[in-house]
């Protein structure tokens, strides 16, 4: 299995490549996101506290997270989307 670490710099690495953001906890959020799913194999929140380092956060709260940054408005999905799918 490939440790969360490696998974997390190379999917930063080619993220930053394809779509340059303003704030890099933007990148980070989404590099953890992609690892969780990639990791866990599912969309399940709880499932990816455990391939991930997340401590003692509570899925709920993890979900808020990734909620909030979804409907940023400063967040292009549709460039996100276009370097995760190329």
């Amino acid at each position: 299995m490939v440790s969360h670490a490696r998974l997390h710099f190379e999917l930063i690495g080619l993220l930053r490549q394809h779509s340059p953001f303003g704030d890099q906890r933007h990148l980070v959020l989404l590099a953890q996101m992609v690892a969780g799913l990639l990791l866990s194999q599912t969309v399940c929140f709880d499932c990816w506290k455990t391939v991930l380092p997340l401590g003692h956060c509570l899925a709920a709260s993890w979900q808020r997270r990734c909620q909030r940054w979804l409907s940023n408005s400063r967040i292009d999905d549709g460039a996100l989307y276009g370097s995760l799918i190329i």
